[in-house]
């Protein structure tokens, strides 16, 4: 594992970017990594990034604050990843930067996560209504895909 500990990472060229961010995204799924992973995700200029790195920048902040949410059970946390998950979805969208389905069904989880959780009675069918056309639609083209058909039903029920 590379050393994160040297400075630069801006003048990393998009490949080396690239590999600093998967490395980034598997250290945020350990407690013990997750802190020093967000410490260098914090480092990195995100106005540098290629659209595809950028993409991934934001969906790896989203994750990190909703694991930070599955650990300290912190809703403002699970905030924080609907704002970054939002943020990912519509810089993909603007630069036609395909997404992964990972990153589609944790938005998507994400909103109805929330949804079952906010204070706000009139933010919760809006929630749910995202997250449900989310699903809906990733379901036309993965049509057996578990974790969106789960989620269908979740919604539903």
């Amino acid at each position: 594992m590379k050393n994160f500990q040297n400075q630069g990472r801006n003048s990393q060229s998009p490949k080396e970017i690239s590999q600093t961010l998967k490395t980034i995204r598997q250290m945020i799924k350990s407690d013990q990594d997750r802190q020093q992973a967000s410490q260098v995700l914090d480092e990195i200029d995100s106005s540098t990034l290629s659209p595809k790195n950028k993409v991934q920048y934001l969906y790896i902040n989203g994750r990190y604050h909703y694991y930070m949410y599955q650990s300290h059970e912190d809703i403002e946390a699970l905030e924080w990843a609907n704002d970054y998950l939002d943020d990912m979805a519509t810089y993909a969208y603007q630069h036609k930067i395909p997404t992964e389905l990972p990153m589609v069904y944790t938005r998507a989880y994400v909103k109805f996560q929330l949804a079952n959780l906010v204070w706000d009675e009139d933010r919760k069918p809006w929630l749910l209504h995202k997250a449900e056309h989310i699903t809906n639609t990733s379901l036309k083209f993965h049509p057996n895909n578990s974790s969106f058909l789960w989620l269908k039903n979740q919604l539903e029920g």
